[in-house]
Order: structure tokens, then C-alpha cells, then sequence
């Protein structure tokens, strides 16, 4: 059985009211997300939406998106950001 890969990644967000709470990152360059079921090869880059305090709209930054199906988990890849966008 494989180990859950999302527990080794990083930060969990919470599932409850938190889940709104801003979080402070330096240098984030990809985001972790798991899935509770196979998406199949349908993630594309367009369809995600990351928001922040200083920047609405990261789309520019997003680089891309992989899915390992046996994980359940996509990796989105971003851009380096500039003082402008952190």
C-alpha cells in the first residue's frame, strides 16, 4: 500500500472555517493538491484559480500542472514571483 503523499509535502490546509485564514509564503514554487477520486487527464492549467492578498489573480504565474494518478495528487508549478506579486 502506498504512503500518502500529500503528508509529506508541506502544509495542510484545513478543512474547517481556517481554510480562509492568509498564509505568509516565500518562495512557494508548486502547490500539492489531492484529490478523493481520479480526474483522469482532465486538469488543465485553466483550471485553477489562485488567489492572494496582494494579487487577486496569480493565472500568470501558473507554469503548469501535472496529475499522478496512482497518488491522486497534481502538482501546480509557478512562475518565480516578483516583489510585486508576493
Amino acid at each position: 500500500m502506498k504512503s500518502d503523499a500529500v503528508d509529506k509535502v508541506g502544509y495542510s490546509v484545513p478543512f474547517d472555517g481556517n481554510q480562509l485564514n492568509s498564509l505568509t509564503w516565500d518562495n512557494l514554487d508548486r502547490v500539492f493538491v489531492k484529490f478523493s477520486e481520479d480526474i483522469g487527464t482532465s486538469l488543465d492549467p485553466s483550471d485553477i484559480t489562485l488567489q492572494g492578498v496582494n494579487v487577486t489573480d496569480y493565472a500568470s504565474l501558473i507554469e503548469g500542472v501535472d496529475y499522478d494518478s496512482d497518488t491522486l495528487i497534481a502538482t501546480i508549478r509557478l512562475a518565480a514571483r516578483s516583489a510585486s506579486t508576493s
